[in-house]
């Protein structure tokens, strides 16, 4: 059995909030449905041999070149693009991009941010759970 919605003077339905242009209207009432709110919880693995080196997402040099590649800038496309919009036309270009260093940078970064975390979670004894 449809239910159809009930208007007040406002023209807004009291069961599932819509707003009508004009009376009467014949509108079947969808009531909002009541979404039980999901909370993830993430847990620091207890495994002590997953701390041996860094996991996959603290490798950010890494993350940035597959994300790069997977919208198709490479570094030869990066490096084209460089030379067009170059200050001076006649200046000696670079050879390379400099990505490779600037991936090495970042996965440094991410390294050392995962040493400073894997630090943090010995001193408090593994109580950086949820």
């Amino acid at each position: 059995m449809t239910k159809k919605c009930e208007y007040g003077e406002d023209l807004t339905c009291r069961v599932c909030g819509h707003v009508a242009r004009s009376l009467p209207s014949h509108r079947v009432c969808r009531p909002p449905q009541k979404k039980e709110l999901v909370v993830q919880h993430f847990e620091l693995p207890t495994d002590p041999a997953f701390y041996g080196r860094p996991p996959w997402y603290f490798r950010w040099g890494d993350a940035v070149k597959a994300v790069l590649s997977a919208l198709a800038i490479t570094e030869e496309r990066y490096a084209a693009f460089k030379r067009l919009f170059a200050k001076k036309k006649d200046a000696p270009q670079k050879k390379g991009c400099g990505c490779a260093a600037r991936r090495e940078r970042l996965n440094t970064a991410g390294y050392w941010t995962w040493r400073y975390l894997d630090s943090l979670r010995r001193r408090l004894g593994g109580k950086l759970t949820g």
